[in-house]
């Protein structure tokens, strides 16, 4: 069985082998910290030596490079991948030297996973495997593949991200054999499968979705389409909410404005679930809402009501409503107190 690849977000590429998932790219700019001060993973600067236990060696030149080390013998292989820079794509691999016999295997992944009650996290994970090794190791030593005349896949399949480990606590990051057309022999990704890992540790990293955000159904920013459609006048009556009637339990989502311009962008201040009947309230609320009056105020604080068609309402500046079909309406008192404070 091959490994499978597959990509979650913007940046950044997954390669599973049998439910093995091996991180390539990091998300770009997480920058977010472990909840505990991680140990950096070995690597080389020649394809003639390994990293020694808890001596630091600087890998390559250049750009995208960093200082590791390796732990000591029997110590905590914690595979840290907080920012970009622990698992860089220009990362040092080696081939296998001859004579390293590892005898562990250790690989990382990061992963999207839901937290119930905390939302959704990105989580790093650490697995191990002592034994099974023999037909990886085998396969890692292959040589590359002389590039064919046949036709070739453009998948993208990165390096799984294992080390190898020896006896004396040092490691290498392999560089894996390519076929013809540049991607992972099949062999080797299929002696990786055959693996059987044991997991010992997991992290969060950062949190990707905040619990209220999916309570809510709110984006956790949105821009305000408001000004520009009164700008330019919008449909020209006060428009229908027939579309927000129709909706079942809809969001109700305020956003304070954090970037101005034609259509000022917010950030979520909070959110929730309307009721049938809090609705029902709400719509005969917009419904008593008159024509909208003259005004150049900006508004800090907005609530958007609704998914299909959704309704802005300005809970402060010029206090404007605008329906899901481009009507635009003035704000009543009692509106503005049923929709709260920012």
């Amino acid at each position: 069985m091959g490994a499978r690849l597959s990509r979650e977000g913007s940046g950044r590429w997954i390669a599973t082998a049998a439910g093995i998932v091996s991180m390539a790219i990091v998300l770009t700019g997480c920058g977010a910290q472990s909840e505990r001060s991680p140990d950096a993973l070995g690597a080389t600067e020649s394809p003639s030596a390994v990293a020694t236990p808890n001596d630091a060696a600087v890998v390559g030149a250049g750009a995208g490079h960093t200082t590791v080390r390796t732990p000591a013998p029997g110590s905590s292989w914690w595979c840290s991948t907080s920012a970009t820079e622990e698992y860089p794509l220009t990362a040092a691999r080696q081939a296998l030297p001859q004579d390293f016999r590892p005898v562990a295997l250790h690989a990382c992944s990061v992963d999207v996973e839901t937290v119930p009650g905390k939302g959704q996290w990105l989580v790093a994970t650490q697995r191990n495997a002592t034994s099974g090794l023999e037909a990886l190791v085998t396969a890692l030593r292959a040589a590359d593949e002389h590039s064919g005349d046949g036709a070739c896949a453009a998948n993208f399949d990165p390096d799984p991200m294992v080390w190898l480990i020896d006896a004396h606590g040092r490691g290498v990051l392999p560089r894996w054999p390519r076929n013809g057309c540049g991607h992972l022999q099949p062999a080797a990704t299929a002696a990786l499968a055959a693996v059987s890992f044991t997991t010992t540790e997991t992290h969060r990293l950062r949190q990707i979705t905040p619990q209220a955000v999916i309570d809510s159904g709110c984006a956790t920013g949105w821009k305000d389409m408001l000004p520009l459609a009164a700008a330019s006048g919008g449909s020209g009556d006060a428009g229908s909410l027939a579309a927000l009637g129709k909706e079942d339990s809809p969001p109700l989502c305020v956003y304070r404005v954090t970037e101005r311009g034609d259509t000022p962008s917010g950030t979520l201040v909070r959110g929730r679930r309307l009721t049938a009947t809090q609705t029902a309230s709400l719509i005969s609320l917009l419904e008593a809402a008159g024509p909208q009056r003259p005004c150049q105020a900006q508004a800090n604080l907005f609530a958007v009501i609704g998914t299909s068609g959704s309704v802005y309402v300005e809970l402060d500046g010029c206090q404007r409503v605008l329906t899901g079909d481009n009507g635009l309406r003035q704000a009543t008192p009692a509106l503005l107190a049923a929709l709260g404070p920012g």
